[in-house]
């Protein structure tokens, strides 16, 4: 029984994220699929010129950003500004992969572009403050009791 509600939570996630990159890519005239190799070269086509995030589209409602995740020192650092981003009420992660070097965030379009950048220039910051703050130890042991995204291999 929790095999089967643990397997409908990943189906509803998978086509909820299908449905968000349609979207993505209706607005954007380009197709936004990770795992689709024309999305990936378009993708990396952007450039960020230094930036840590870059308005790359719109639709009626949302504006959309890619931010550039080489920025990050470490996966620490990249987690605890996931971490802050999942407490913020203006920036969205739409894209869970931190294994490339992008990745994309929305936002409503009533707020500016500006202070959406600056939402992002912020939460890194004060990740990079986190990071600053805590040993090595103390971050591999943060990171084994919260890293979301790691990729469990067969027998653990």
């Amino acid at each position: 029984m929790r095999q089967l509600r643990s397997l409908l939570l990943l189906s509803f996630f998978c086509v909820t994220l299908l449905m968000i990159s349609s979207r993505l890519a209706a607005q954007c005239g380009h197709p936004a699929v990770p795992s689709d190799t024309g999305s990936r070269e378009w993708i990396n086509q952007i450039r960020f010129d230094g930036s840590l995030a870059k308005k790359v589209c719109s639709d009626s409602v949302r504006d959309y950003y890619l931010m550039d995740l080489t920025k990050f020192s470490c996966r620490f650092e990249l987690l605890w500004f996931m971490n802050l981003v999942f407490q913020d009420d203006k920036l969205v992660n739409i894209d869970p992969n931190v294994d490339h070097d992008r990745m994309w965030f929305t936002a409503v379009r009533r707020y500016p572009e500006q202070e959406i950048l600056e939402v992002f220039g912020s939460l890194f910051r004060r990740a990079q403050e986190r990071t600053g703050q805590l040993s090595l130890q103390e971050q591999e042991n943060w990171l084994k009791r919260n890293d979301k995204y790691h990729v469990l291999t067969p027998g653990e």
